[in-house]
């Protein structure tokens, strides 16, 4: 299984883990899923270490309920070998202190 294969696996797993946790609200027209009360522009709103990040989220087509297109949440910056951008994003943490961003593929890369 390639890893960008595995890696859409596992945020499925970890979404629907998430699916009833935070609360649902209307941003700019759409309806998103709050799990955390953070900005994605503002680096220091969910404090040390950590960064608010805007995940898409994705449906099969059974899925029932609500379906908000992202959720926004708290997440710890990234560490060795997680996937990162090589430009500012909303969407993944950039690498913690003292790591970088090496590019594997176009502007995707690891923390190293």
């Amino acid at each position: 299984m390639n890893l960008l294969l595995w890696t859409c696996v596992l945020t499925t797993f970890k979404v629907s883990m998430l699916a009833t946790t935070g609360h649902l609200a209307s941003m700019d027209g759409q309806l998103v899923r709050i799990i955390d009360d953070c900005n994605p522009n503002d680096p220091n709103s969910c404090g040390p270490r950590k960064c608010c990040v805007k995940e898409g989220l994705a449906y099969i087509p059974e899925a029932t309920g609500p379906k908000p297109a992202y959720q926004i949440m708290c997440k710890t910056l990234g560490q060795t070998e997680d996937l990162c951008f090589t430009m500012p994003t909303t969407e993944i943490c950039p690498c913690d202190t003292g790591l970088s961003c090496h590019v594997s593929f176009g502007s995707l890369g690891h923390c190293r």
